[in-house]
């Protein structure tokens, strides 16, 4: 009963080995990450808009209030500096800003950037 026993236990480690894995993203490539970011900035700045990212080459998930609201971007910024948080890379970006009234703003956001399962690029609220 106990060779039993003892296989029962080690089938069920070897079995659950990867459970904890499961559906966890990989790390983020944070090279890849800030391509992504730069690609989707370039995009606004000329005109695109953020539901036509998913559909580009390569699809990107975008998520940016200002941009769904219709405002230009006019210019840039990426800081240098970028934090990797698991699956993600946050990183730091001065807007450059527009709006239909033509009012400018300068204003410094936090983008943080996926590259698995999918590449998205989201707004951090903070």
């Amino acid at each position: 009963g106990s060779v039993l026993r003892v296989l029962m236990v080690a089938i069920l480690l070897f079995s659950c080995a990867g459970c904890g894995q499961r559906g966890n993203p990989h790390p983020v490539n944070p090279v890849k990450a800030r391509e992504l970011l730069k690609t989707t900035m370039d995009a606004w700045k000329s005109g695109k808009k953020p539901e036509e990212m998913p559909l580009g080459e390569p699809p990107i998930v975008v998520q940016d209030f200002d941009w769904m609201q219709g405002k230009k971007l006019t210019n840039y910024v990426v800081t240098p500096q970028d934090a990797e948080t698991g699956a993600n890379l946050t990183c730091q970006v001065t807007l450059h800003l527009e709006d239909s009234d033509g009012n400018v703003e300068e204003k410094a956001v936090y983008y943080v950037v996926g590259t698995s399962p999918k590449y998205s690029v989201f707004r951090d609220a903070r």
